[in-house]
């Protein structure tokens, strides 16, 4: 199926391939730590070697495109006094949505809508997760998503960012690390830290 930046692609059995098995809370989580499913194996090694750097977070964090709701997932479990919400497009994830919810009682709203235009105040969240996300966004969508991450952000809240490199044909916005930060500076957030996931706060007002 030829690639188009729509809920409808994103929702095809041939694109979510692993979306079909999972009809329980109880399959999810399976899915989440099967040692056969490498991208899941892949992106454990990058959270864990990401997030051992702060023992302790509490707020409000939005996790950007949830997808499975494995981030989620991790974040919730490892930060107990944190509320984890997440914002995807792609109805088909709709299904899963009751079993991310009721994993963990920090799971907080997870909804469906375009990151253009989040549905929540001003400075309303303490951090912000795109872990596998911006890549996937069409360059306009991107800049709007980005100043509208710059306007829930409180001042000095942190943004953990990681852009997938492999040539995927939904891959349509792969930017080296130097282009990011420059895309971050120039919005008024400063790099905190540039290891394998880059790390923004929320520095200046715009």
């Amino acid at each position: 199926m030829t690639f188009s930046y729509t809920p409808e692609w994103y929702a095809t059995d041939s694109v979510a391939l692993w979306l079909p098995g999972i009809n329980s809370a109880k399959e999810l989580l399976y899915h989440y730590t099967d040692p056969t499913i490498e991208p899941f194996i892949r992106n454990g090694i990058r959270f864990d070697n990401e997030f051992r750097h702060y023992a302790y977070l509490s707020g409000r964090l939005l996790e950007l495109g949830f997808n499975s709701g494995l981030t989620a997932h991790r974040l919730a479990k490892r930060y107990p006094d944190l509320t984890v919400d997440g914002i995807d497009f792609n109805p088909a994830l709709e299904k899963i949505v009751p079993f991310i919810k009721g994993f963990l009682p920090n799971i907080g709203d997870i909804w469906f809508g375009d990151t253009r235009n989040i549905n929540k105040p001003d400075n309303h969240y303490d951090y912000i997760t795109s872990i596998d996300y911006f890549e996937h966004l069409p360059r306009l969508v991107y800049y709007k998503t980005l100043r509208e991450c710059k306007r829930v952000l409180k001042p000095d809240g942190i943004i953990w960012v990681y852009f997938g490199q492999p040539p995927n044909e939904e891959h349509i916005n792969r930017r080296p690390d130097e282009v990011v930060i420059d895309d971050f500076e120039r919005l008024g957030f400063s790099l905190m830290n540039r290891r394998e996931v880059l790390t923004f706060k929320n520095s200046e007002v715009i």
